[in-house]
């Protein structure tokens, strides 16, 4: 493998880690539709047991916006990536660990909140397009979850929080 063959794989490799953390920022940003949008391919899936699996923007951008009625404010830890790119330099697979922390209103009644920790995995594929990597699909294994504490109304909201970049 050459210099520069080594450089480009570095270059996709960090491209890719940079792209699951604004994947991250835009779920915890207040689900941030149009960033969606701007990360996957239109035909791209997010799937997670115990969610559902939605195919292209739009369906993906239903469900986050629904989620977002529920979930006071969520912060997202995604480490261990371990990334490979295929041959051809335009797909890669990508796994990395989840530890979510969020507040969720309980649809019984949505005055009181929920702390909940769900740890889980990534398994994501990606695509070379002219604007850069995206997310053909996202695949999230939530293999824990667990409700660690509840409230009754918050006095610190999404918009408030500091974690959220869409001020």
């Amino acid at each position: 493998m050459t210099l520069e063959d080594r450089v480009a794989l570095l270059e996709n490799v960090r491209e890719i880690e940079q792209l699951k953390y604004r994947y991250a920022r835009c779920c915890d940003g207040g689900y941030d539709l149009e960033g969606f949008r701007a990360i996957f391919v239109p035909d791209g899936t997010w799937a997670a047991n115990g969610y559902g699996e939605f195919h292209g923007h739009q369906a993906i951008c239903d469900f986050f916006q629904e989620l977002s009625e529920s979930v006071v404010n969520v912060l997202h830890y995604v480490t261990s990536p371990h990334i490979t790119i295929a041959a051809d330099g335009r797909t890669a697979t990508g796994t990395f660990y989840l530890h979510c922390l969020s507040r969720v209103r309980r649809k019984q009644d949505r005055s009181v909140i929920d702390f909940v920790v769900q740890m889980g995995v990534y398994t994501d594929t990606f695509v070379k397009t002219e604007a850069g990597w995206r997310f053909a699909s996202i695949n999230v294994n939530v293999t824990h979850a667990n409700r660690l504490d509840t409230q009754s109304e918050p006095t610190v909201t999404q918009e408030s929080s500091p974690w959220n970049t869409r001020r």
